[in-house]
């Protein structure tokens, strides 16, 4: 049986090593928080939310915006459902979301002129067999 209380010491590493910018290694932490808070809290519990949002942030952290954006949305229902969507944790979500979409368009954005400086640059020169007796 999982204990509140070390189910929330193991979301206070996570926050540390967030804090410390070391987000690929509070993911690993975050992900087994959650499982093991799945098991004794419900969908949305408090505790079970926050580490979402923390999760969200730690994917926010590594620049993987498609994981963060669907976890912030996931922790965003969640609190909605708890609270309502005036709560002052829901109005930080939607912003963290705002900038993430902003995010994501600059990225996307970046990628097309990554892509079009690119075009016609390309070219295919094989080089000559060095089976070849000639």
């Amino acid at each position: 049986e999982e204990r509140a209380d070390v189910l929330a010491m193991e979301c206070q590493l996570a926050i540390v090593l967030a804090k410390q910018h070391k987000y690929s290694a509070a993911e690993p932490v975050l992900k087994r928080a959650l499982v093991k808070q799945q098991r004794v809290c419900d969908d949305h519990h408090p505790l079970y939310l926050s580490t979402k949002v923390r999760l969200a942030s730690a994917y926010h952290g590594q620049g993987k915006l498609d994981q963060a954006k669907m976890t912030y949305s996931e922790a965003l229902s969640g609190l909605i459902a708890l609270h309502g969507s005036a709560h002052p944790s829901c109005t930080t979500l939607k912003e963290k979301l705002e900038i993430l979409g902003a995010e994501q368009q600059t990225e996307d954005m970046r990628l097309k002129r990554a892509v079009r400086s690119t075009k016609g640059k390309w070219q295919w020169k094989p080089k000559a067999n060095p089976f070849s007796l000639l």
